[in-house]
């Protein structure tokens, strides 16, 4: 988290506990790191990352302008704040 945050960039994860490990919801709001959890409600194949990914991808481009600490959770339907 350290490194994806310190170059600027978005990370995008498949952890859908993120939000109750507080190691790592503390490296998220003390590097002011921004991250977007795949969501689904079936296991995660590669093809329905993707498919989450292009499907929301213009959403996820305009939350890059956006200082962090943030995470929004992405299923092909929607976007969320989580934090």
């Amino acid at each position: 988290i350290p490194t994806v945050a310190g170059n600027g960039w978005i990370t995008i994860t498949r952890d859908k506990h993120i939000m109750s490990r507080p190691t790592e919801l503390a490296a998220v709001t003390d590097n002011e790191a921004r991250i977007v959890c795949l969501d689904a409600r079936h296991e995660l194949t590669k093809w329905l990352e993707l498919e989450i990914i292009v499907t929301q991808w213009r959403r996820i481009d305009d939350l890059s302008s956006m200082a962090g600490p943030w995470i929004y959770r992405a299923s092909r339907s929607k976007i969320t704040k989580e934090l």
